[in-house]
């Protein structure tokens, strides 16, 4: 009886032990869980986040594009000048030629032309075809001759 009493208690010993192992095992399990937990919680908030930024990325793209938009729209005379750059590149002589002429016999483009153009000549002092506003001053001779009156 005594070897049955201590088979149990042998075989009580050792579901103890894997007891005590089990629950080592559900609080190591607990631990990682909560770090999981953590790690997914601060995976959502920087995917929030990079939502955010991305959203503001591709407004501030837009209002870049908007912009770009604007600029050319008051810059009508641009594409005009980059149409005859293109031309001449080309070598495309008679179709410049018509845009040329084309752009000589419209009245509000030589207006636009010169209202575009003035300031930069009156920086440069020059009439609107490009002559100057004053004319050039003769050099003062630094010899001068002295007259004598007779006494």
């Amino acid at each position: 009886m005594r070897s049955k009493i201590q088979d149990s208690l042998g075989q009580k010993e050792d579901i103890q032990d894997q007891v005590k192992e089990q629950h080592a095992v559900w609080s190591r399990k607990k631990q990682i869980k909560d770090k999981l937990d953590e790690t997914e919680t601060k995976i959502e908030s920087l995917q929030n986040e990079l939502k955010a930024v991305t959203l503001k990325r591709d407004k501030a793209f837009e209002n870049i594009q908007e912009l770009r938009k604007q600029k050319f729209s008051l810059l009508p005379e641009l594409y005009h000048c980059t149409n005859a750059k293109l031309l001449a590149a080309q070598k495309d002589i008679k179709v410049l030629k018509e845009l040329s002429i084309v752009e000589n016999g419209n009245k509000a483009f030589r207006d636009d032309y010169e209202k575009r153009i003035l300031p930069s000549l009156d920086s440069r002092l020059l009439s609107p075809y490009e002559k100057p506003l004053v004319a050039p001053e003769k050099p003062v001779d630094s010899e001068t001759e002295t007259i004598l009156r007779p006494v």
